[in-house]
């Protein structure tokens, strides 16, 4: 569902999806970044600073071009604390898996995204926010998810 946030409407027309289907999707994807922004409202209206860690994958190659890593951490690298986490986490991958981890890759962290959004209308002493994206490729070999321990944050 994620997929139409990133196009337009004509594009959205061209892949013959109904306007009834559009609607419901949009719905979804509303309920769903509202309940976060209330939970992180909550959170900050505590005095607690959240680090929201949206997790994504990304296709091996795109646009004819192969990606060089397996795992990316994306991050706004004006946020000092956003490079602070990120600088920890990407020693400890780097550690501790045998993939190539990289920085704001495959694209940037300041780019046009949820997180992105959240940073605009959060301060940084409040919100931290953090994407992991991991190759499609390292989810499609069973030994390296066998070896991961998945767990899921509740919001």
């Amino acid at each position: 569902m994620n997929i139409l946030l990133n196009k337009t409407r004509e594009e959205i027309a061209r892949d013959n999806v109904t306007k009834a289907e559009v609607e419901r999707i949009t719905d979804h994807i509303d309920q769903r970044f509202n309940k976060l922004e209330a939970k992180i409202d909550q959170l900050i209206g505590k005095n607690q600073q959240v680090l929201h860690i949206s997790v994504h994958s990304f296709c091996p190659k795109e646009r004819g071009v192969e990606h060089n890593a397996a795992i990316g951490l994306l991050y706004d690298s004006h946020r000092s604390g956003e490079k602070e986490v990120v600088r920890i986490w990407h020693e400890l991958l780097l550690k501790r898996t045998p993939y190539t981890v990289r920085l704001n890759y495959p694209r940037s962290g300041r780019g046009d995204n949820y997180t992105s959004y959240l940073r605009k209308h959060l301060n940084q002493e409040d919100y931290l926010g953090i994407e992991l994206e991991v190759n499609a490729l390292v989810l499609e070999d069973k030994n390296s998810v066998d070896s991961v321990q998945i767990g899921r944050a509740h919001v």
